[in-house]
């Protein structure tokens, strides 16, 4: 696979109520990355938030429509969960990417629906928490992942894979589930899915909307 574009729209079961967003997702490799994505926050709008990762430096923009303001946010990920659930969860690197910074091993295997299913788990080299992954005996791909940092036992975040499809000959998840420690549900549909499609090296490159003006207020990104 040398590059990825997704359309989807998310749904999450928060506390304070349920948040629905849509956006898209750019992957070429090596190492780039786009999501553009827009949801409704409250008193403030509509919020419209784009990441990009490129040649490993990570830089979000958060734009209000309302005020035609953008802020930007250097080093957005508040965690290596947060990063992995973004790089390694949905843009499988390499394996000799995740094995320089992962200390893999097969645990054991299971039957799950009358199918055989393995499970990996993947140790940080820089002592920064574990995954764990069940991947389908059949067609190799994950079914379940749980992320956990260095001092937790329980998982800041589980994500489950279901209604994979074939697309352009790849398996896809058309419906992923994500758990976090809280309970908090987030719910994701692929609506579009297209393999090795060429995309622009420019497009991983931010440009401000038309009259558009970047403050220094710092940015409180939407919960995700």
């Amino acid at each position: 696979m040398s590059s990825l574009e997704v359309g989807f729209m998310q749904t999450s079961a928060l506390i304070s109520g349920t948040q629905e967003s849509q956006g898209t997702v750019l992957f070429k490799r090596p190492g780039r990355i786009r999501l553009d994505w827009k949801t409704a926050a409250g008193k403030n709008g509509e919020v419209r938030e784009t990441f990009i990762i490129r040649k490993g430096v990570t830089a979000a923009w958060v734009y209000l429509p309302g005020t035609n303001q953008v802020s930007k946010v250097d080093n957005p990920f508040s965690s290596p969960a947060q990063y992995s659930q973004l790089v390694e969860i949905w843009f499988l690197e390499s394996p000799q990417e995740l094995s320089s910074r992962y200390d893999l091993r097969l645990v054991g295997k299971e039957k799950v629906d009358g199918g055989e299913v393995y499970r990996l788990e993947l140790l940080s080299k820089k002592r920064q928490g574990k995954q764990i992954w069940w991947v389908d005996g059949k067609t190799f791909m994950r079914r379940r992942v749980e992320i956990y940092t260095a001092d937790e036992e329980m998982p800041d975040l589980t994500i489950v894979f279901k209604n994979y499809e074939l697309v352009d000959g790849h398996w896809a998840a058309r419906r992923i589930e994500m758990t976090d420690i809280l309970d908090n549900l987030s719910v994701i549909y692929l609506r579009e899915v297209y393999f090795n499609r060429p995309i622009a090296d420019g497009v991983f490159f931010y440009t401000l909307p038309p009259g558009a003006k970047l403050t220094d207020v710092p940015a409180l990104l939407p919960r995700r």
